[in-house]
């Protein structure tokens, strides 16, 4: 939705916020996010969030249609939830960003955005427990600044989310491995113990057996 330049009327306007694009399926299989067992819808059908949309959404919804069947389109897991565009249960978590697929998933809402849609298992633990690097604050005590918290966090439950979805799968070995990780990174020395968090991670741990 265009404004005119006085902010008086619109200079164009879209008659739904119901959307859709549609889908080369054998691309997307090549692509490697989804396999020939997985619901591949025919088309991504999403409700735009709002009543407008500004530049950067037109930008992103830009890309979403010109690339979604020729390359991966991710959104980092910090962004604002809203900039999502609606797609929250297209999206699949793979680290420390969300990717689009072709598979609507139940979103955990719990999680906020990191609970959109499903979880790449393989993906997220190859990349916490073998690429993933920890600055050294995993070895050393120092100090830490407050403003990285948002960022530990987010990395904790993505860890989380992950090792109780393995859990279910019954993955309860590498899902207590990943869980170890979570700890081994952020040691206590440096990130004191939260009853608040860590209780989520207890839960998993006996989730994982």
């Amino acid at each position: 939705m265009k404004t005119t330049p006085n902010g008086r009327g619109f200079e164009s306007y879209s008659p739904s916020r119901k959307v859709f694009v549609n889908i080369d399926r054998a691309k997307h299989i090549q692509m490697g996010a989804v396999s020939e067992r997985d619901s591949i819808v025919d088309k991504i059908q999403f409700t735009l969030p709002g009543s407008s949309i500004i530049k950067d959404d037109l930008a992103v919804l830009d890309i979403i249609a010109n690339n979604i069947n020729d390359r991966p389109i991710y959104f980092a897991v910090t962004c604002r939830p809203e900039k999502m565009q609606g797609l929250d249960d297209f999206m699949q978590l793979e680290g420390l960003a969300v990717r689009i697929v072709p598979v609507k998933s139940q979103s955990e809402r719990a999680f906020g955005l990191i609970g959109s849609g499903r979880v790449a298992t393989e993906k997220v633990f190859e990349r916490v427990t073998k690429k993933f690097r920890w600055g050294n604050f995993d070895k050393e005590k120092t100090y830490i600044n407050t403003s990285y918290q948002p960022s530990v966090q987010t990395t904790e439950f993505t860890i989380l989310r992950t090792a109780l979805e393995m859990a279910r799968q019954k993955d309860t070995v590498r899902a207590a491995e990943l869980l170890d990780k979570k700890f081994e990174a952020f040691p206590n020395f440096n990130f004191p113990y939260s009853a608040e968090n860590d209780v989520f991670f207890l839960d998993a741990y006996i989730r994982a057996g």
